[in-house]
């Protein structure tokens, strides 16, 4: 099976921010990009998709930041649907 590579980005940026949760962690954009992989436009992208989709909360300021909308293992459904495809 392959993934595209929006998923496959997509299931990073959403590992990253579900190890970070548990300590309470907002990450910025920037502190997703490098160890990740991702380039910045790429990640505001991502970002902004799983935010319209419910799963990350966002903040409108000048530091972009990111974190689950839910702790992890408390979603409803899949927390990477409807947007991603396989």
């Amino acid at each position: 099976m392959h993934l595209t590579v929006d998923t496959d980005y997509t299931l990073r940026v959403m590992m990253y921010l579900a190890l970070k949760h548990p300590f309470g962690d907002v990450v910025t954009i920037d502190e997703i990009a490098g160890p990740c992989g991702i380039s910045r436009n790429h990640l505001e992208k991502i970002i902004h998709e799983r935010s319209q989709a419910g799963s990350i909360e966002t903040s409108r300021d000048r530091t972009s930041d990111a974190r689950p909308a839910r702790a992890p293992g408390k979603s409803q459904g899949p927390p990477t649907s409807p947007v991603m495809a396989w």
